[in-house]
């Protein structure tokens, strides 16, 4: 068991922090409200995403 003392968006930075470096290109689906944010988290510590994108439903 791991305990992760703050919000999904935490883990979410800490998961991309700690395995890709600033200016990294990384993959992602837009797929729904969470994937977009992902994307939106990405951008904003300084990686650049690319969206493959899809149908929401």
């Amino acid at each position: 068991m791991f305990i992760f003392p703050s919000p999904v968006t935490g883990a979410w930075k800490a998961a991309l922090v700690n395995t890709h470096l600033h200016g990294d290109k990384i993959l992602t689906f837009e797929t729904g409200h969470f994937a977009f944010m992902w994307s939106k988290l990405a951008r904003k510590i300084g990686l650049h995403p690319e969206i493959i994108e899809g149908d929401w439903r």
